[in-house]
C-alpha cells in the first residue's frame, strides 16, 4: 500500500513538472529587471571580504567593524569586550581566593565561605557567557555588514507629494525613504 501511494505522487510530481515547466517558445528572464539592486555596479576592492571581517572581529575585538568603516559600532564593542574581559579575570581571582579559603576552613564558617565562592563562581559564568554572546554577535555584525557594504547607497529622505488625481481632487502623501 505504501509503494503505491509514494508511486502515485511520484507520478503527480513528474507530470506536474512536465506541465508547468517553462516554455521553449519564450526564454526565460536571465537579468534582473530595471532598478534592482543586482543591476548596479559596485566597487569591490573598497570593502572587505565577508569571511575575512568574520575572523577580524572574533579574534581582535572591533576589527572587523573598523574594516567595514563602523568605527563608533567598533569603539562600543572594543569597550563592551574590554569591560567584560576585566570583569571576567576580577571574578576568576575573586573565585579562586574563595575556593582556598573554602577549601582552608573549618566547620563554623563553612556556609558563609561556600556561599560567597558561589556567588563568586556565578558572577564569573555569567560574564564569560556574556563574553562569548557579545564577541559572537560581532563576528557576525562585521560579516553581515561587509555583505551589506556592496549594496548601493540611497539617501535617506523624507518628501511631501501633493498631485491632482483624475477627479480634480488633490492628494497628499508622506515618503520617507530609509
Amino acid at each position: 500500500m505504501p509503494r503505491k501511494i509514494i508511486g502515485i505522487l511520484g507520478a503527480l510530481f513528474f507530470v506536474s513538472a512536465i506541465a508547468f515547466s517553462q516554455n521553449p517558445d519564450k526564454p526565460a528572464k536571465i537579468f534582473p529587471p530595471e532598478g534592482s539592486y543586482a543591476e548596479s555596479l559596485n566597487d569591490s576592492s573598497k570593502t572587505q571580504n565577508p569571511t575575512v571581517a568574520l575572523f577580524k572581529s572574533m579574534l581582535i575585538p572591533g576589527l572587523g567593524q573598523i574594516g567595514n568603516k563602523k568605527y563608533i559600532k567598533a569603539g562600543a564593542i572594543i569597550g563592551l569586550e574590554s569591560y567584560l574581559i576585566a570583569n571576567l579575570i576580577h571574578y576568576s581571582k575573586i573565585t579562586s581566593d574563595a575556593k582556598k579559603e573554602y577549601d582552608a576552613a573549618d566547620d563554623p564558617s563553612l556556609v558563609r565561605l561556600y556561599n560567597k565562592y558561589r556567588d563568586a563562581k556565578d558572577s564569573r559564568n555569567l560574564h564569560s557567557w556574556l563574553l562569548g554572546a557579545t564577541i559572537f554577535i560581532s563576528m557576525f555584525d562585521a560579516y553581515v555588514d561587509a555583505h551589506l557594504a556592496r549594496f548601493p547607497k540611497y539617501e535617506k529622505s523624507l518628501s511631501l507629494d501633493i498631485n491632482p488625481n483624475k477627479d480634480n481632487h488633490f492628494y497628499a502623501g508622506l515618503i520617507l525613504r530609509f
